[in-house]
């Protein structure tokens, strides 16, 4: 039986509300290609390193992934954030930002 994937967006973060720390997230680029086609099973630590070699970063454990604006665990797969945090009939979209130190 084939697996099948999904399709979401990978962006830079957008915060809603301008918190502490913020001034800093517009940092980080944009992908060229958001769009990506991938497994379910994929952690959220993959794509941190995935993120870390597009964007020539040095080190993946700086980057933050978010969800709706809440920062997501390094083991969540894409299946379950997209079943526990995504209430939207679109395609599921994480965004990214540096860690605040």
């Amino acid at each position: 039986m084939p697996t099948l994937l999904m399709i979401f967006e990978l962006r830079t973060y957008r915060p809603t509300g301008r918190r502490n720390g913020d001034a800093k997230v517009n940092e980080m680029k944009e992908l060229t290609k958001p769009f990506i086609r991938t497994s379910p099973k994929v952690t959220v630590k993959h794509l941190k390193k995935y993120l870390a070699m597009k964007l020539e970063y040095d080190r993946h454990d700086d980057i933050e992934l978010t969800c709706q604006d809440e920062v997501l665990g390094t083991d969540h797969t894409l299946e379950f954030i997209k079943k526990t945090r995504w209430h939207e009939n679109s395609n599921l979209v994480l965004r990214y930002k540096m860690r605040n130190r």
